[in-house]
């Protein structure tokens, strides 16, 4: 993985510093922002490193609403949720009762375990640095981790410049082409 030592304020830095690392050989970028995760995301082999387009580390407040309006509070109540061995025999008895708000609920809550493990699988040893989020990327200075690709296309969509990096990386983001995640609390 290829790691900038300092952080990286504008476009023009990450131009210059993309260009060296698509001459490498590596197969991510990590925009460093906090020197704990830099050591925890370094830990990883090649092996366990996801197969993602981008990775960002940022954590709204509790009752922040992100840039597409959604709270952070409700990620958080949805990872409790499907974490919690309470909820799963709540769950279970739910589905026994014979009433359609109960079959309702039950429902929707299968599906949000669904997509729990599926994106758990998805994101393997990097689940365990906080909450996954999938694609819900913040256009704020935070710590990311790009693929090859996503770098090279972010490269050729803001040829001009005429977006800030963080403007850049989220309008690429939100095109639904690339896998995305954002890693909310992460410790």
């Amino acid at each position: 993985m290829f790691t900038t030592q300092e952080h990286v304020y504008s476009w023009q830095e990450f131009e210059l510093i993309s260009l060296d690392f698509l001459k490498t050989e590596e197969r991510y970028l990590f925009l460093i922002g906090d020197s704990d995760l830099r050591e925890k995301i370094l830990s990883f082999d090649d092996v366990s490193l996801p197969d993602l387009d981008l990775i960002q580390f940022f954590d709204l407040h509790l009752l922040e609403k992100g840039e597409l309006g959604i709270r952070e509070i409700h990620w958080r109540i949805s990872n409790l949720l499907t974490e919690s061995s309470v909820i799963v025999l709540l769950m279970g008895a739910l589905v026994r009762v014979q009433v359609k708000l109960a079959k309702k609920i039950h429902t929707r809550y299968i599906f949000m375990l669904r997509r729990k493990r599926s994106l758990m699988s998805l994101m393997r040893q990097f689940a365990l640095l906080g909450i996954a989020i999938p694609h819900y990327i913040e256009p704020r200075k935070s710590p990311l981790v790009m693929s090859r690709s996503f770098v090279r296309d972010l490269l050729e969509f803001n040829t001009a410049g005429e977006l800030s990096l963080e403007r850049a990386f989220f309008a690429l983001a939100r095109t639904a082409n690339y896998k995305c995640v954002r890693i909310s609390k992460y410790f």
